[in-house]
């Protein structure tokens, strides 16, 4: 099996939202490293999940290579984001279309495509404030955008709410890209974050 064999047919395990597979060595020998995410409420289900994979592995896959399973987690970011647009829009019909392309986790309005959707993201996977600022600016009605506050959140505790997390202290630092570790998923919560417009361009004398 390929590694995306076996994030396909892991997909098919219930319970389970993301599956990211890769190679590591284990115990001295190459071998597969699962890190699978459970849906929300699941979480506790993990070591049913565990057993059901490692049983599939022997069972009915090649069981050629070492195989570990390893349980995935959400990391909350947070973003500050300021942005301008046509004068002739309406400021929270742009801000509301921002939000939806970033798509934090609480908001029913997200876009399945959007920067933090959960069907979007790898685990493990990097996010660029370039690219943030990209897929914004490419909003209609959107002239540029700016992310001057990005970074990551301490991990969340068992038991505790994302939104409960406390956002350090503004003015929040910038970082160029943002690394979770191997086993975690980028998310925002719309408490992390903040949206900014700029003041509307006065032009030139012509204008």
């Amino acid at each position: 099996m390929s590694l995306a064999d076996y994030e396909t047919e892991l997909l098919g395990v219930p319970g389970v939202s993301r599956v990211r597979a890769a190679w590591d060595i284990l115990d001295g020998t190459p071998g597969v490293v699962l890190r699978v995410l459970l849906e929300s409420g699941r979480e506790s289900e993990y070591e049913e999940v565990r057993d059901a994979i490692l049983s599939f592995q022997r069972c009915r896959g090649s069981d050629r290579f070492a195989l570990r399973v390893e349980q995935a987690t959400l990391r909350q970011v947070f973003l500050d984001l300021r942005f301008a647009f046509d004068p002739a829009l309406i400021e929270a019909d742009v801000a509301a279309a921002i939000t939806a392309l970033l798509a934090p986790m609480d908001d029913p309005t997200s876009d399945r495509g959007g920067v933090f959707a959960l069907s979007a993201r790898q685990i493990g996977g990097k996010e660029y404030a370039s690219r943030i600022e990209g897929r914004v600016q490419a909003i209609p009605g959107v002239t540029w955008a700016r992310a001057f506050g990005f970074g990551l959140l301490a991990a969340t505790p068992a038991g505790t709410l994302p939104e409960d997390l406390t956002l350090p202290s503004a003015p929040r630092p910038r970082q160029a890209v943002v690394t979770p570790a191997p086993a975690e998923l980028l998310q925002l919560h719309s408490a992390h974050l903040t949206l900014v417009s700029a003041p509307p361009d006065p032009g030139g004398p012509c204008a």
